[in-house]
């Protein structure tokens, strides 16, 4: 069956790109995390929008935001051209991806609360059991053929998701909802430990120091061998994690 079966592929916002930003570069008490409805962002001015970005499977490129004041008047009022539609999906969780890449796709989980773009379309899972399923279907080897031969330009539509053959594997979906669930885990704490990430508290490589006991001058001496150290840890995951269908 195709991957249209088990949800809903959709293209979304498209707008001029002055009214998109990094979360960054706008007052944090005018961005709204975590919207469920629309009435959700009345007194704020940005949301959270997944609009592509690099490669970056199962989760992450979480950091622009869109100028959805005041019921996106300034959009409507603008001289440009935009699109805003399917406002009845904002908000939901989905898996999303770069529509345009000159490398490989990577699909990812999109959080709870932001809205979806032209550039990064959205595919809403009629059945949250089997999303990570279907998460770990679309970054897999096959995939990655499937859709050069579906489309070998450097765009994927939502129409060539949509084609996609897909048949759900009941004795598999238990496993497979571990090894991705365990993916997207990691891909969350690996974004969370960027300066550039709107989560951003603590760096996980930094978080013994505080209350190791050894004095500061070897505090930093063994920060310097700690962090090599995560990040092959890093390394040999991803490495065996590459799901074979």
């Amino acid at each position: 069956m195709p991957v249209s079966n088990y949800g809903e592929v959709k293209s979304g916002i498209m707008v001029n790109s002055g009214f998109l930003k990094q979360w960054y570069e706008v007052p944090a008490p005018e961005i709204i995390q975590n919207a469920r409805q629309q009435a959700d962002i009345k007194g704020f001015s940005w949301v959270p929008i997944n609009s592509g970005g690099g490669y970056m499977r199962w989760f992450g490129n979480n950091g622009t935001v869109v100028f959805l004041k005041n019921d996106a008047r300034a959009i409507k009022e603008s001289q440009t051209n935009y699109r805003l539609r399917d406002e009845k999906y904002y908000f939901r969780t989905g898996i999303t991806w770069g529509r345009i890449t000159s490398a490989d796709l990577s699909f990812r989980e999109a959080e709870l609360g932001s809205v979806f773009g032209d550039a990064g379309p959205m595919l809403f899972i009629q059945s949250k059991s089997i999303l990570h399923y279907v998460l770990g279907f679309l970054n897999s080897k096959l995939v990655t053929e499937l859709s050069a031969a579906l489309n070998p330009t450097l765009n994927f539509q939502v129409d060539d998701l949509r084609k996609l053959p897909l048949k759900i594997d009941n004795s598999l979906t238990e496993r497979v909802d571990l090894i991705v669930s365990q993916n997207v885990d990691m891909c969350r704490e690996f974004e969370n430990n960027s300066e550039l990430s709107s989560s951003f508290d603590r760096s996980s490589f930094t978080l013994h120091i505080a209350e190791h006991p050894l004095s500061y001058p070897l505090k930093i001496g063994h920060y310097k061998g700690y962090v090599p150290k995560k990040c092959q840890e890093f390394r040999n995951y991803f490495r065996r994690v590459d799901i074979t269908w």
